[in-house]
């Protein structure tokens, strides 16, 4: 039987990967602001490339920040999608894509 983490790690792998679907789509078929769109892309794709073909590597004696070169990646997406974003979808998107980083990141213990 799967574990709760195994369960959770891979429904927060599907919501990456759906969003980057949508985001994707919404980028190649929408006409104003595509930065927001872009944004979202970056959110969702830093993980999954993590997951992938690991880029970054943790070093052994750091152990107050994981994956750190991933969580630069979505912070500074979230933070440029924080200023772009109007009060919509693709905010809600991206806030959840963070909130499944954080809780994924703290179930690695």
């Amino acid at each position: 039987m799967a574990t709760p983490k195994a369960i959770y790690r891979g429904l927060y792998h599907l919501l990456n990967s759906l969003v980057l679907m949508f985001s994707a789509y919404s980028l190649g078929y929408s006409i104003d602001n595509n930065l927001q769109w872009l944004c979202l892309s970056v959110i969702a794709l830093a993980p999954l490339v993590q997951l992938i073909a690991p880029y970054d590597r943790q070093p052994p004696n750091n152990q107050k920040v994981k994956l750190p070169l991933v969580s630069l990646l979505v912070m500074l997406a979230i933070g440029l999608l924080l200023l772009v974003a109007p009060q919509g979808l693709a905010l809600w998107l991206g806030l959840a894509c963070l909130g499944g980083f954080l809780i994924n990141n703290s179930l690695t213990d």
